[in-house]
């Protein structure tokens, strides 16, 4: 409960779930089942708050107009009330359909943060090369403290051999600071000091602290894929749920007739 921001905590009754189902259920699965609930809350959500009876009435008003315009074929000084009756039930539209569909965006907030932490990337088996960038303020004063050795790709970039579970590899500042100890608790390819935007959604790793002289810390984690064709940003659990929730969507803007 300590390490979390204001939009991970429905996070907590997901992992509950989680935890009992994952065994039985796929994780492509999950995150679609997922794209289901976040479909059907922000349709809900838009439903209950867009003003529906008024824009039922002003959707065969816009088709109107727009067939109006299209089907013109008068002179010039006739087309501008047109083209202005057409822009004026469109910004009608816009003004009613805004605040609405914004708040329908709210409940992503809550779901994606869950998602991205349990199903963007894994940790890597024993011994798996791993990639890691440090951005620090003094790159070359840093040590990495390993049993096994680590390769040096540039100044800021080392190639590392993932520790087993009982050993650790520790990285150092040039006061002999420990910075971190991989692997962390937590799942995160990013590490970085605390901001004001982690008590919305926290970091589930770790920080790094205030006065750390390295700024930013990128693990380079092996990625899960759920779609086994396209580019490699194609195949990850974002284009998945994605794909589910204007697909669900779609489905319940037709099922609930909602404008």
């Amino acid at each position: 409960m300590q390490n979390h921001g204001f939009f991970d905590y429905p996070g907590i009754v997901f992992d509950e779930i989680y935890y009992w189902i994952q065994g039985y259920i796929p994780n492509g699965i999950i995150i679609v089942l997922m794209s289901f609930l976040a479909a059907y809350i922000s349709m809900w959500v838009y439903a209950r708050f867009s003003k529906q009876e008024i824009l039922k009435e002003l959707k065969p008003r816009q088709k109107q107009a727009q067939k109006n315009l299209a089907q013109y074929d008068g002179p010039f000084n006739g087309l501008m009330p047109l083209i202005k009756n057409n822009l004026k039930l469109s910004a009608k539209h816009m003004w009613l359909t805004f605040f609405p569909a914004l708040l329908a965006t709210i409940p992503l907030l809550f779901i994606l943060p869950w998602l991205s932490n349990n199903f963007s990337v894994n940790f890597p088996t024993e011994g798996q090369e791993i990639k890691v960038e440090v951005h620090s303020y003094t790159p070359y004063g840093l040590n990495w403290i390993s049993s096994q050795p680590i390769k040096k790709l540039n100044h800021n970039q080392w190639l590392i051999k993932w520790p087993g579970e009982h050993k650790k590899i520790k990285l150092k500042d040039e006061y002999s600071e420990k910075i971190l100890s991989l692997p962390l608790m937590g799942l995160s390819p990013i590490l970085h000091k605390k901001q004001w935007w982690n008590k919305l959604i926290a970091n589930p790793a770790q920080y790094l602290n205030d006065d750390s002289l390295v700024q930013e810390l990128i693990i380079n984690y092996p990625e899960q894929q759920y779609i086994s064709f396209g580019p490699n940003w194609l195949r990850g659990w974002l284009p998945l749920f994605m794909i589910g929730i204007i697909t669900f969507s779609l489905f319940f803007k037709w099922r609930w007739r909602i404008h």
